[in-house]
């Protein structure tokens, strides 16, 4: 019975330091790019406006890989993200991601960049926000996402 115990409250005493707190950061700066990849030249995913509140996963450098719109992830500078949230009166609503879609048809997906799935398009493409695209019918690119 004493082991018993010693290991069940040796597994809560492992358990509550191994699970990490998910603290909510803050965009401080008035715009911020969510890009791709942890540098200035990757493709901007969506800009995310002062105030916006979202999940930093890990850093690596000056970058900070985050989730945003709980579904959307990628790297911003993280000297523009706070864990103090701001006044609600200068709290901006979040941009809406926009993504790429085929005017064709036969088009079926939504596109976050001009990937390779995009190649077939004949019918030219057109900017839309991802809401609009999934109200369309139109699915998350298995190569994009």
């Amino acid at each position: 019975m004493k082991t018993k115990l010693i290991i069940f409250f040796g597994s809560l005493f492992f358990l509550a330091f191994t699970v990490k707190a998910v603290i909510t950061h803050y965009v401080t700066a008035d715009k911020l790019n969510v890009r791709s990849q942890p540098n200035t030249t990757a493709t901007i995913k969506t800009t995310l406006n002062k105030g916006a509140g979202v999940t930093v996963n890990f850093e690596t450098g000056d970058w900070a890989n985050i989730t945003v719109y709980d579904t959307l992830k990628g790297y911003v500078a993280k000297e523009h993200l706070s864990t103090q949230k701001p006044s609600a009166a200068k709290q901006a609503p979040p941009k809406e991601t926009t993504v790429i879609i085929c005017n064709s048809k036969s088009a079926y997906a939504y596109h976050s960049h001009y990937c390779h799935g995009l190649n077939r398009c004949k019918a030219g493409t057109s900017n839309v926000t991802k809401t609009q695209a999934q109200n369309s019918g139109y699915r998350a690119c298995k190569i994009c996402y």
